[in-house]
């Protein structure tokens, strides 16, 4: 638009918002601009009017300049094309330039006579490394002119697999946990010897005048005083599948030859409590099993102290590992405890197969079966 046809291209709202922001000049000041206005028009149309001898008007102050409300449409492009541009450049670096350490020791390439490895990947040149876990330095270059401090970020690769030695690790703690509570359904626990219990107990089928005594002493073995505390105990190493089985109400008889021969759900089922002591007790009667290692006796667990082994045993040997997988190994393993070795007088033991699996951040045992000899 030609500064000449300014006033020309004016509408009603722009004339409106003039009036409000400038007041009606006085008849002094018009004349003064009439001048100012003339004298600059004739100038740039060539009059050859000589001012320099006539009266001239002097303006005082400072004219307020305002900028072009284009400009700063203008300034935020450039912007975005410096910023364009440093990204651009940034990438172009990334992509072509050397990798260096914020210590100035380039990681690119370290050159050793003719041969060049690199040191900043897990992959070698011509093959890729074996290393179970490995950590790089990733080189960021700055984008802005502010930020001029190189940064690194340090990744990780962990390898997917534990070592022999974990699973090893592995097997011989929850083995041992095992042994140890089948021990302890073996009567391995802890009694108070003044607090006594003696029953008449039938354990047969068949009524029985002469009936031998038996004696039961109340368990203060820490953690396993209740019978909850070994079915938990059991629930932490053993998957559901395993528990169940171990625990299932079906007689033994209904179990296979590999089959470990612990029924969880008769070892705590005679709860005396009705009875006093010294009072006569038809076991198979009562609850249809034959023996009562433990008894339940008015909110107190009681352990039968008659025959009690001489000591437990648990292994001749360390797990051995048959087999490994990602979730899930097989160990190997001599167990000399009852009711998985009869011979108390065994060296060697019964092998058994352990099988484990990985259940979100935990070990445990799925399975165990007899080894045939």
């Amino acid at each position: 638009m030609r500064k000449d046809d300014f006033f020309k291209e004016l509408d009603d709202m722009d004339i409106d918002r003039i009036a409000q922001e400038f007041p009606v000049l006085t008849f002094d000041e018009k004349e003064r601009i009439y001048a100012m206005s003339e004298r600059k028009y004739d100038k740039e149309n060539g009059a050859d009017k000589d001012y320099s001898d006539k009266d001239e008007i002097v303006v005082s102050g400072v004219e307020q300049y305002k900028r072009p409300s284009w400009y700063k449409y203008a300034s935020a492009a450039a912007a975005v094309v410096l910023v364009i541009g440093g990204i651009s450049g940034s990438m172009l670096l990334m992509k072509h330039g050397k990798t260096f350490h914020p210590d100035n020791t380039d990681l690119s390439t370290a050159t050793t006579g003719e041969e060049t490895t690199l040191h900043t990947g897990t992959h070698e040149q011509n093959g890729t490394s074996t290393e179970p876990a490995t950590k790089e330095s990733v080189f960021i270059p700055a984008t802005t002119a502010e930020d001029t401090e190189p940064t690194t970020v340090e990744t990780t690769t962990y390898a997917q697999t534990e070592p022999e030695d974990d699973y090893e690790a592995i097997a011989l703690e929850l083995s041992d946990k095992f042994a140890d509570l089948v021990n302890r359904l073996n009567r391995n626990v802890q009694y108070d010897p003044y607090d006594m219990l003696d029953f008449y107990i039938t354990t047969s089928d068949r009524y029985l005048y002469n009936q031998s005594e038996s004696y039961y002493y109340r368990v203060t073995e820490p953690g396993f005083e209740f019978p909850a505390n070994y079915t938990d105990a059991f629930k932490e190493i053993c998957t559901e599948e395993l528990y169940e089985s171990l625990y299932s109400k079906a007689g033994t008889e209904n179990k296979s030859d590999t089959s470990i021969d612990i029924n969880l759900s008769k070892t705590f089922k005679a709860d005396l409590s009705r009875y006093y002591t010294g009072d006569h007790v038809e076991l198979f009667m009562d609850y249809g099993i034959y023996t009562a290692d433990f008894i339940i006796y008015r909110g107190g667990l009681y352990v039968c102290t008659d025959s009690l082994p001489g000591n437990w045993k648990t292994y001749s040997d360390q797990p051995s590992i048959i087999q490994m997988g990602d979730s899930s190994f097989t160990s190997i393993r001599n167990a000399l405890f009852s009711p998985v070795c009869k011979d108390s007088a065994s060296q060697n033991g019964e092998p058994l197969s352990f099988t484990f699996v990985k259940e979100g951040d935990s070990w445990k045992i799925s399975g165990i079966v007899k080894i045939p000899n």
